[in-house]
């Protein structure tokens, strides 16, 4: 069969196969923008954490006061 001809073949075992090529293609295009995302999350995560704990540590009253030095 040349290039053509198998352009042109509708066989089960080429539909599969093409199927499978597909899976394969988006697979290895999203996997990348999978990888962002849930970089982003860690990221806006630590981020949030950092915010709560900053907060946290300004509102602290202080370890010893000006009165006692």
């Amino acid at each position: 069969m040349g290039f053509i001809d198998s352009l042109l073949d509708f066989s089960p075992e080429r539909i599969k196969e093409l199927k499978e090529r597909g899976y394969e293609d988006a697979q290895r295009c999203l996997q990348p923008i999978l990888e962002t995302f849930i970089a982003l999350r860690h990221w806006r995560n630590s981020r949030k954490q950092v915010v709560l704990l900053t907060n946290k540590l300004h509102n602290d009253p202080p370890l010893l006061d000006d009165q006692q030095v």
